[in-house]
């Protein structure tokens, strides 16, 4: 019986393994480092989900004419500040991910609260806890700025967001993936929406495909997105849960579990929630690769959401194929960030281009420029 069971297991790993590769090789470009369009996924159409909006009009060359020096200012700007600042790429690839996820690719995130004609303040999504952590918004600014300068009005700041993402994989060894551009950039921005929309630490695989299918996402792009965090590190409150006594599923090997307090608490025992170093790659937390996959089977997910992956059936397998095939995962990425940069978006005559990306441009109409509830 046991025999039976690791061949059937044997046999569904090799039947996603094929799975994947068509969905890859469907989604193939012509351009050796470029990641095609993927096709719609059985899930996704499972769910009636419409899916239109996953395909704008959106080009790889879109500032060909206009902007030609764009991406290798926004590369170079990544790669230089990555040098010297590792936390810069980490950051940069999850805005991205928190802007898109939200209300579509819009920098949206990037929008500074305002005050309402009662002087009491509107909460933007910059604000919400999960995002009042990223320290990067500044270096964003710098990029716009530069770009201001060589093209003014005209690259969107949801555009530096995508290619700053990309860029970020690059600059730590990763794939240099392309990504199509032609996003405008949103007029509004509320906390309420990053609370609602953005996946928590604590979320099972169930939990985490409401949220991946509600922006048109699959289990596929959950499991490959989910490897971003095979760079970059933690905070101590996001994984307060997994160091109560006695501690919640899924459970820390005892060694992780030990370093992890030894990390986060104090000498007597006391919780620190100020502690940000936790790696949550510990096989290679400053380059872009499958260790991520390989900390999960190993039991060291550092979130709970991280570990679920592993411990539900339903992505087990594809944590598994990720983990052995480094290639794979690299490909799948690439396929499922694209497709998570088109949704969305704002194109054409909508939304505008932002002169500076923490507020809206000074034109805009009083409606819009002061967000309402």
């Amino acid at each position: 019986m046991k025999k039976f069971a690791i061949e059937m297991r044997s046999f569904w790993q090799a039947w996603l393994l094929v799975v994947l590769f068509l969905i890859v090789l469907a989604g193939s470009y012509a351009q050796s480092q470029s990641i095609g369009s993927p096709a719609p996924s059985s899930t996704i159409s499972a769910l009636n989900i419409d899916t239109t909006y996953l395909s704008p009009p959106l080009q790889f060359d879109f500032y060909a004419t206009s902007c030609p020096e764009a991406p290798a200012i926004v590369s170079t700007m990544v790669m230089n500040a990555t040098s010297y600042d590792f936390t810069v790429a980490p950051q940069l690839l999850r805005m991205f991910f928190h802007d898109c996820i939200v209300q579509g690719c819009d920098a949206s995130l990037l929008l500074n609260s305002t005050l309402l004609y009662t002087n009491s303040p509107l909460y933007a999504e910059k604000d919400f806890q999960k995002n009042d952590r990223f320290d990067k918004f500044s270096f964003v600014d710098l990029i716009k700025q530069e770009l201001e300068s060589v093209c003014p009005g005209v690259v969107s700041c949801a555009d530096i967001l995508a290619m700053a993402a990309v860029s970020a994989i690059a600059a730590t060894q990763g794939p240099e993936y392309q990504i199509e551009l032609g996003r405008r950039d949103g007029l509004s921005s509320y906390q309420d929406n990053a609370q609602t929309h953005l996946p928590g630490f604590y979320l099972n695989v169930s939990g985490l495909l409401d949220s991946f299918n509600n922006a048109g996402l699959d289990i596929v792009d959950l499991v490959a997105l989910s490897g971003a965090h095979t760079i970059g590190q933690g905070h101590c409150d996001s994984i307060q849960d997994r160091l109560q006594s006695p501690p919640i599923y899924p459970i820390y090997p005892s060694y992780f579990l030990n370093q992890m307090k030894t990390v986060c608490q104090t000498p007597d025992g006391t919780f620190d929630n100020n502690v940000v170093a936790i790696d949550m790659d510990v096989n290679s937390t400053f380059i872009f690769d499958n260790g991520y996959y390989k900390g999960l089977i190993a039991g060291v997910g550092l979130f709970t959401s991280d570990q679920f992956l592993y411990t539900d059936p339903r992505t087990m397998p594809l944590v598994e194929l990720f983990a052995q095939n480094q290639e794979l995962f690299f490909q799948q990425f690439g396929v499922s960030l694209r497709k998570m940069g088109k949704i969305n978006v704002l194109t054409g005559t909508q939304g505008q281009i932002r002169q500076n990306c923490w507020v809206r441009n000074s034109n805009t109409a009083d409606v819009d420029f002061l967000p309402r509830i």
